[in-house]
């Protein structure tokens, strides 16, 4: 797994089928994933806030509201969940593991006013791992 540009060494393997529409990743669990993972719509959301921010890091001209547009979404709906991008790599890779507490959802880290620090993050997101 590659987390923020840094290899963390390991191999995860995710049964479904990834594919881009209208510029917005669409991810689709296998039903024999189903027990591995917590939230699915978190997965999603941060896949496609991974791809968002690379969006924005490969065109300075782009803005969110301009994301949002090219996407059919509002700009606070684009920018609550461009924070998943932020989230610290052990967040994320528990995120994709499915090993992050079941009591998160992706309105934890969507409708909240997020912590920036990596360590604030993990204190409330991995406390109850």
């Amino acid at each position: 797994i590659t987390l923020n540009g840094a290899e963390t060494g390991k191999i995860v393997t995710v049964k479904g089928r990834f594919y881009n529409r209208n510029h917005s990743p669409q991810v689709f669990v296998h039903e024999d994933n189903s027990e591995e993972m917590n939230d699915v719509e978190l997965l999603k959301g941060l896949i496609q806030a991974e791809s968002w921010q690379r969006d924005l890091a490969k065109d300075p001209s782009l803005t969110t509201e301009s994301l949002a547009a090219r996407n059919s979404l509002e700009p606070e709906y684009v920018r609550r969940r461009l924070f998943l991008a932020l989230l610290s790599p052990r967040i994320k890779e528990a995120i994709i593991c499915g090993t992050l507490h079941p009591q998160w959802t992706i309105q934890d880290f969507t409708r909240k006013k997020p912590q920036i620090s990596w360590k604030a993050q993990e204190a409330v997101f991995l406390a109850a791992n």
